[in-house]
């Protein structure tokens, strides 16, 4: 049988998005950093497809960021 404290918990875990969430953008931080490193080498793609990637790895690391922040207050 599992507490009500125990409840709360895994709810508020569930909520701030766990392991699940971090995965993902640790995932989609690295993608992006491979395309937008591979728009920056190939001439003309730079401005296409590198500035898109650019803004996405940007987005992730400040929401890796802030998740660890959120997780390092509990």
């Amino acid at each position: 049988m599992s507490s009500e404290a125990d409840q709360d918990s895994a709810a508020e875990s569930r909520a701030s998005g766990g392991p699940a969430v971090r995965i993902l953008l640790w995932v989609l931080l690295v993608v992006f950093s491979a395309i937008n490193l591979t728009a920056n080498t190939v001439e003309g793609w730079s401005m296409l497809a590198g500035l898109p990637s650019a803004i996405v790895v940007v987005g992730c690391a400040a929401a890796l960021v802030a998740h660890h922040v959120k997780q390092r207050r509990r």
